[in-house]
């Protein structure tokens, strides 16, 4: 017990956090251009303005990834649904079936084309 108690405190008290950034947002802001040497007499609404700035950041590049996996996800599905629009049935009962799931597959690929562009 009188090892477990001091290595409980050193564990405890290791996990604080602090105003400064971690070094993978200091290379984010790096890349923006932005100072990042922050003296004494720069305020706390600084850090924060900081902070906001790198949450839009991802914020960004999420979106941007979303955006691309619905944009390619609508233009296959639109692509397959045109591919069944255009092929031949097999015999004259299955020409509604044919026109059902094609449109049904352009339809689709045209929704996730539009969702990825309000994105």
């Amino acid at each position: 017990m009188k090892k477990l108690t001091p290595l409980m405190a050193i564990c405890f008290f290791s996990f604080g956090y602090s105003q400064d950034f971690k070094p993978y947002e200091i290379k984010r802001l790096n890349a923006l251009g932005l100072n990042t040497q922050i003296g004494k007499e720069i305020s706390d609404t600084y850090v924060d303005d900081f902070s906001s700035i790198l949450k839009h950041e991802r914020k960004r590049k999420v979106n941007k990834t979303v955006g691309i996996i619905l944009t390619s996800i609508g233009v296959l599905t639109t692509s397959v649904g045109i591919k069944i629009l255009s092929g031949k049935p097999e015999n004259d009962e299955a020409r509604p079936f044919q026109d059902v799931f094609g449109g049904l597959f352009t339809g689709a690929g045209n929704m996730y084309g539009n969702f990825s562009s309000t994105i």
